[in-house]
């Protein structure tokens, strides 16, 4: 999904940013989880502001395409 022009996360911001996420679907509670990850979703679009490219990663979830080469 990855288009050439972007540059890959580092692992350790990778890691932290998983961290991050995990705390915030805690947070979100029990319930709240799948309300969280599409507020999170719909709010990472809007900042991608590609709608090709927010449909390729929505592809490639559905399909359970990791996100490491």
């Amino acid at each position: 999904m990855k288009q050439s022009n972007q540059q890959a996360w580092h692992q350790n911001e990778r890691e932290a940013a998983y961290i991050s996420l995990c705390e915030a679907l805690t947070a979100a509670g029990p319930g709240g989880e799948v309300h969280f990850l599409a507020r999170l979703s719909l709010l990472l679009a809007e900042e991608l502001a590609d709608p090709a490219a927010f449909a390729r990663a929505l592809a490639d979830a559905r399909c359970g395409k990791d996100i490491l080469p």
